[in-house]
Order: C-alpha cells, then structure tokens, then sequence
C-alpha cells in the first residue's frame, strides 16, 4: 500500500514542477493536458485503493465480562480475529497465563466461522483469574497475519480486590468447639442396616442347617475342552514364540511332539509318554484307530525330533514348517468329523 501511494505521490510531484515557470528553451505542460493527468491519476487512485484495502482487512478487538474481581474469581476474555479466508494467521503464544499475576484457569477455546464467505471471523476466549491484588492494563496478542502484519487487541483494564478487612474491629478469639447434638433419628438407617444384615444372616444358618448334607452349597460347572481343540489352541500358541526363528529348534520339536503325544493320549487312550518314539509309533498302529498316513507322518514328525534333540541335528527353517504343519493335519484328521479345523 505505501509503495503504491509513493507512486501517486510521485506522479503529483512531476505535475507541480511541469506547472511552475520553466526556464527559456524548455517547454511547458498546458493546463488542460495538466488537468487530464490528474484526473486520472486520481481515478487510478479511486478505483485501486478500494480493492486493496478490502483485500488486507483485519481487525483484533477484545472485551471483559468484568473489570473487577476478587481474588480467585474469574473474569472472561473474548477476543474477536477478523482476516481474510485465505489469510494465514499465528496465534500469540501464552504459558500459564497472560503475566505473571493472571493466570489461565483452562485453556483457551476458540470458535471458528465465516462472514459472508470472504471473511474468517474467529473468537478466542480465555478465563483468567489473579491471586495477587492489583490494577492490570494489558492487551492481547501479538497476532501474525501473512507472516507480516502484526495486530495487539486494544488495552483491557481488569482490577483486583482483595477481600476486605476490618481493621478497626475488636480482635476475637478463635470460636471453641462446639459439640454436636445428636438424636434416635440420625442413627435410623444405621439400625435398619444392622436389622436387615442380622436377619440375612440368621436366614444363612437356616439354609446351611436344613439343607441335605450330600449336596454341596456351591457347584462349579466344570468346562471339558475336547483334545482336539487342546492340541490346535496349544499349536497356535507354539507358531506365536517363533523358536525356530530364533534357531531354537530344540525346544520348538520338544514342544511339538510333546502336543502330538498329549493329543492321541487324550483322544485315543493311548499311553504315549515315558515311551521311546518307536515305542509310541508302534502302540498307535496296534491300536487301528489311525489311518497309515497319518502314522507314516507322525513317524517323520517324531523322527525328526530325535535327530534334533540326541542328535544336535539343525533342520532348515521350511522343514521345521512344513512338521507345523503336518501335525496340525493329523489333528485335524484325526478329530471328529464335524469339529475338523477349515
């Protein structure tokens, strides 16, 4: 705006000097053409200034719901923003308070809308409260508009009261205790609830008195977990320590085969532990109730187990996937047929 109106302020300045007397051999404006160019130059003027202004125009202005407090009351600031839509704003950053003296009771709220589409008008509060008394002038900002212009709101005037105090009064003495006066009546629900807890407990005795002996006071419904879902659920929960990523194939076949031999001992009534692995293999086959498939994949499983546990055999990493799920095929396999794992 300032560099625009040096402009005009130029251009006015070389209309005076061509209008004063000029020196022989130099020639001179007329006064028509004089008066043409500062016509125009003034409808330049007219018509920019409007659109430049309208464009740039913000405002910062504040208000306080009251000038006078006491100590520890609240006052309530509204600070009202008004810019452009597109304008980009920085708010003024605040501590604890707005000085040393007023604090902020809660953080500032601010409440955001457009007038008329063109103009972003924004609300900013802030409760404050003081605790040392005192006349405060202050103003709030600064508010940073296009990283350029810099707005203050105007001045806000808050004073604060201490509580009065007679100073002229006669000093008294700390009022004595007094002691209360109690009656029946305060103590009315206390009885009720001692009635009613003595009776509960009286119907207690009766029950557990006349109550058949054979039949226990509280029964645990016992849940029964089918083998199948022991050993999948125990499957899942060895694929979640990842041991054979850690190269801990050891523990990963011992816990492995340790499933296998819970489940066709749960399932089949098989007796399969304190048994070498071929010892189980071959009970498993006596048994008939598995397919020989499943036994020709359940003796790699276990094989494998021994190679790696008296044997210090490291298997590869697929191998060690591909037993995972083996095992989790025999299950399936092997469990009743509407409870098979998809």
């Amino acid at each position: 705006m300032r560099g625009f109106l040096g402009h005009i302020y130029a251009l006015a300045s070389f209309l005076r000097r061509q209008e004063s007397p000029v020196k022989s051999g130099r020639l001179r404006v007329k006064p028509a053409m004089t008066g043409r160019i500062y016509g125009s130059a003034f409808l330049l003027l007219v018509l920019c200034v409007p659109t430049f202004v309208a464009a740039q125009t913000y405002s910062v202005s504040a208000t306080i719901d009251s000038t006078k407090i006491l100590i520890g009351q609240h006052a309530r600031i509204v600070v009202e923003l008004k810019t452009g839509t597109d304008a980009s704003l920085q708010l003024p950053f605040y501590d604890e308070g707005l000085n040393e003296a007023l604090e902020f009771v809660k953080p500032p709220q601010i409440d955001t809308t457009k007038n008329d589409g063109s103009q972003l008008v924004m609300n900013i509060t802030f409760t404050i409260t003081s605790f040392r008394d005192g006349k405060y002038d202050f103003r709030i900002g600064p508010f940073i508009v296009n990283a350029a212009d810099t707005l203050w709101s105007n001045a806000i005037e808050l004073l604060v009261l201490d509580f009065p105090v007679d100073l002229q009064g006669d000093i008294k003495d700390i009022k004595p205790l007094q002691q209360a006066v109690y009656t029946w009546r305060d103590y009315i629900w206390y009885i009720v609830g001692i009635v009613v807890l003595l009776l509960a407990i009286a119907a207690c005795v009766i029950i557990l008195i006349k109550r058949p002996k054979h039949i226990p006071l509280f029964v645990k419904e016992e849940v029964i977990i089918p083998p199948h879902e022991k050993a999948l659920t125990a499957l899942e929960e060895l694929k979640a320590k990842k041991l054979c990523e850690h190269d801990k194939y050891k523990q990963f076949y011992t816990e492995l085969t340790d499933i296998l031999r819970s489940y066709f001992e749960d399932a089949f009534g098989i007796q399969t532990f304190e048994k070498t692995s071929d010892e189980m293999i071959f009970d498993i086959v006596a048994s008939g109730k598995v397919s020989q498939v499943i036994v020709n994949e359940l003796q790699t499983i276990v094989h494998e187990a021994d190679l790696v546990k008296f044997a210090k055999y490291i298997p590869i990493l697929q191998t060690a996937y591909q037993h995972s799920g083996m095992a989790l095929h025999i299950i399936n396999e092997t469990a009743p047929k509407d409870k098979k794992t998809p």
